[in-house]
């Protein structure tokens, strides 16, 4: 087994590992026909990487025709020193086992920045990309993605900055494990860690029309763990906090109808971690999940900024924060975490309400892992 551990992380690692969780599992929307278990789904192109070919992932990426097919890239078990750019729709990355296959990369979103300014000794704090900017990111992260219908499969993707430079005191800055961009909408994982000990480990940014989801994960940072601008629907996974912040962040200013849905998960961290927090409105639900008896008792709430009132962002649509048969450890009761929706709307929280039928990626899923029998 591979450690993947990252510095100053023992204790919350180690409760990480005695831990148990049940393991089951707009043009471009409508562009997509809703795939059911009766339509034929079929892997075109195959390929496969070993760590000891010394083979690059990237190569046989770029490698991959240039068609509307799926292609599968699956990785032998070993420890890939590489970082990945996606740029081809359809495409499968496969490892084989979270602990046995790890894609590993050290950066730092504001040194990559400053590596790109052509006047580098004006400051020493590089501003951070906003709006239509925030693609100058491309190639900040492990895994960057300008495509989509992407999937990720049992592997762990781990951004090694702050454990690669313990003494640079930005070192615990923005670390994206999973970069996704504007154009990027429909990505999958599945058995997938995400590792940093930074901020916003996954970061899949398509406002207008992203959806993404993440089933029996383990997404691991300081803050903002799981911050997705769009639409995602999490189960059946665990977060991991580092730091006394928020876990998870969400960006649905673009349509009323955006949202983040975390069902049947674990909730770990250091002592005072926060459970989520928005700058531009957001809307929350969270669903038979579990919270260490470490989490701070802070409803998710909206960030602003008082001394500095012209960066607060509109809030449209109020406070959405939604919740049904979650649980505490120790018995601890947050009346903010109570039931504040019923039974049957609850059931029918699922990963299609959540897309509107516009995507049905627990059926891909499916027949993703199905085809890999043939």
């Amino acid at each position: 087994m591979l450690a993947i551990a990252l510095a100053s992380t023992t204790s919350v690692s180690s409760a990480v590992q005695t831990s148990t969780l049940e393991q089951t599992s707009t043009a471009e929307q409508t562009s997509t026909v809703a795939q059911s278990s009766q339509v034929p789904f079929f892997i075109t192109h195959r390929r496969h990487v070993n760590v000891a070919s010394a083979e690059s992932i990237q190569t046989v990426l770029d490698s991959l025709p240039n068609d509307n097919n799926w292609a599968l890239i699956t990785l032998g078990p070993g420890v890939f020193q590489q970082q990945l750019f996606i740029r081809r729709g359809k495409t499968i990355l496969s490892g084989s086992g979270k602990e046995q296959t790890v894609l590993r990369f050290g950066i730092l979103r504001e040194h990559f920045l400053k590596s790109k300014q052509t006047d580098k000794s004006a400051s020493t704090t590089t501003p951070l990309p906003r709006g239509d900017a925030l693609e100058q990111d491309w190639g900040a992260a492990v895994v960057n993605i300008a495509a989509s219908d992407i999937v990720l499969l049992d592997m762990t993707v781990q951004n090694s900055y702050a454990l690669e430079h313990p003494t640079d005191p930005k070192r615990f800055g923005h670390q994206f494990a999973m970069r996704g961009f504007q154009s990027a909408t429909r990505i999958l994982s599945d058995h997938v860690n995400f590792v940093t000990n930074g901020a916003d480990t996954v970061s899949l940014w398509n406002k207008t029309n992203g959806m993404y989801y993440h089933a029996n994960g383990r997404f691991t940072g300081r803050v903002d763990l799981m911050c997705p601008r769009g639409t995602a629907y999490i189960t059946h996974s665990e977060f991991v906090t580092l730091q006394a912040v928020a876990t998870l962040w969400h960006d649905g200013e673009r349509s009323p109808d955006h949202k983040i849905v975390v069902s049947h998960s674990r909730f770990l961290g250091v002592n005072g971690f926060e459970l989520g927090r928005h700058h531009y409105d957001g809307q929350f639900y969270l669903l038979h999940n579990r919270f260490s008896q470490a989490m701070s008792d802070t409803p998710i709430y909206r960030r602003t900024y008082p001394k500095e009132p012209w960066r607060d962002q509109p809030n449209r649509y109020g406070a959405r924060y939604y919740f049904f048969g979650n649980h505490v450890d120790s018995g601890k009761q947050y009346q903010w975490l109570r039931d504040n929706i019923d039974a049957e709307h609850a059931h029918n929280i699922t990963a299609d309400w959540t897309f509107q039928g516009a995507w049905q990626p627990e059926v891909l899923l499916g027949q993703i892992r199905q085809s890999f029998l043939l």
